[in-house]
């Protein structure tokens, strides 16, 4: 039973929360799968793990959602933690293996969207998750997710050549499992659980 609750959504399922998220939400909320995964993978990998009450109004744009129908309420939670723990899973068991999940899709159209929305969900969950201030190594990788993740780095990442905009994108998911892995070393020394 508890492993239905690490299982990775299939498509049908991703298309229902991608919905939720898009009817539900408002200015301030996550709108997208992009930008829900790079929280929920920022979350992940965060010095000390967050509850759901503490993430979920960051998802529906600091506000309790009122949902039109009950099952579809049911259908966003059930979505939305299911979706949080196989993330925690993926990260836990095969970190060397992670890719963000816009290096997964096409190419082309959209793509760069995708990277964006991925960072600047990640951003969130460094904010929201209060991340300490980070010794050099783990603070170039992070640079690696802020540039394409800042409102005030939108100009320069306008100003990359193709080449150097192509060039960027693998430093994210380098960055994202050393940050992970820099955590989980943090919390294993602190004896706090991984």
């Amino acid at each position: 039973m508890y492993d239905a609750y690490l299982q990775p959504l299939n498509d049908r399922e991703l298309g229902r929360l991608d919905d939720l998220l898009l009817k539900y939400g408002n200015d301030d909320a996550i709108l997208t799968l992009s930008e829900l995964d790079g929280l929920f993978v920022a979350l992940a990998s965060s010095p000390s793990a967050l509850m759901p009450s503490q993430w979920l109004p960051e998802i529906s744009g600091g506000r309790k959602v009122k949902f039109k129908k009950e099952a579809e309420g049911e259908a966003y939670y059930a979505l939305l933690l299911r979706h949080m723990n196989s993330i925690e899973q993926k990260l836990l068991e095969a970190i060397d293996q992670f890719e963000p999940s816009f290096l997964n899709c096409c190419e082309g159209i959209g793509a760069a969207d995708m990277i964006e929305d991925w960072c600047f969900g990640y951003m969130r969950g460094v904010q929201l998750a209060q991340w300490p201030s980070l010794p050099t190594e783990q603070a170039e990788h992070l640079a690696a997710i802020e540039l394409h993740g800042l409102e005030e780095n939108l100009s320069k990442v306008e100003a990359l050549t193709d080449e150097e905009h192509a060039a960027s994108i693998e430093p994210i998911a380098v960055a994202a499992r050393v940050l992970n892995g820099y955590f989980l070393t943090q919390r294993a020394l602190e004896g706090g659980a991984p």
